[in-house]
């Protein structure tokens, strides 16, 4: 099994190898989770001057993924944008920071970290209303057949562990540090995340990334929502 994203799940089994997600991991609300498009310190202010700007994302990933629907949703065709494909995220921050780009797309800390150096955040995709970031826990086919208890006390942990968690995350500050890259400035203030409840991610969602795969040729196969997730194990 696989903590990842939902594009990952749809390319993985398109690729020979049949997975389905089995629950979110995060991302039940749009606030679990933040990406953000930021611009480069000192630039751009308004996110309508992006046309024609460079944008640095990691190509056909969740990174790019999010970056379109950031931008269809503040009225934006992602076709306007000059995309730079930087896949490792410390460079494409860095970049920004340097100003070699004019915007890019980040996760938090990352998104955070770059916003204390004085990057411009122009769209926080928590804000927008609509839920278009997920992370999910994924399982080949054969083992959601074969080994189907086993995964529903590996997600029973889970669930347990996030109840205890989102109850205090305070409380478990120093194990997040320890255990995540945090840059030292954001250490104390960065909020400790917080994780969802098992439940299958939206069909609305899924769908979503389905249609954006296959209108950017990526994905071949016409999967639906029963194709890439499952409600074997927490139904």
């Amino acid at each position: 099994g696989v903590e990842g994203d939902l594009l990952a799940v749809a390319l993985i089994r398109q690729g020979g190898t049949p997975v389905k997600a089995v629950s979110l991991a995060m991302g039940a609300t749009p606030q679990e989770g933040r990406f953000a498009l930021l611009a480069a310190p000192g630039t751009i202010t308004d996110v309508k001057e992006l046309k024609g700007k460079k944008l640095a994302i990691s190509e056909n990933t969740i990174i790019e993924y999010t970056a379109d629907q950031m931008l269809l949703i503040k009225g934006i065709d992602p076709q306007e944008v000059q995309k730079v494909n930087i896949a490792k995220m410390p460079l494409r921050a860095e970049m920004l920071l340097q100003k070699q780009v004019d915007a890019a797309v980040l996760p938090d800390p990352l998104a955070a970290y770059a916003e204390i150096k004085g990057a411009n955040v122009l769209i926080d995709d928590t804000k927008l209303g609509v839920n278009i970031s997920q992370s999910v826990y994924f399982f080949s086919d054969e083992a959601i057949e074969t080994k189907k208890e086993a995964i529903k006390k590996f997600l029973q942990a889970y669930a347990e562990g996030s109840e205890i968690l989102n109850e205090n995350p305070e409380g478990y500050r120093d194990l997040f540090i320890e255990k995540i890259q945090i840059p030292v400035e954001l250490q104390e203030s960065y909020p400790v995340p917080s994780f969802s409840t098992l439940q299958l991610p939206a069909q609305e969602d899924t769908q979503r990334v389905i249609d954006w795969l296959t209108d950017n040729g990526l994905l071949t196969e016409p999967y639906t929502y029963e194709d890439i997730v499952t409600d074997e194990v927490i139904k």
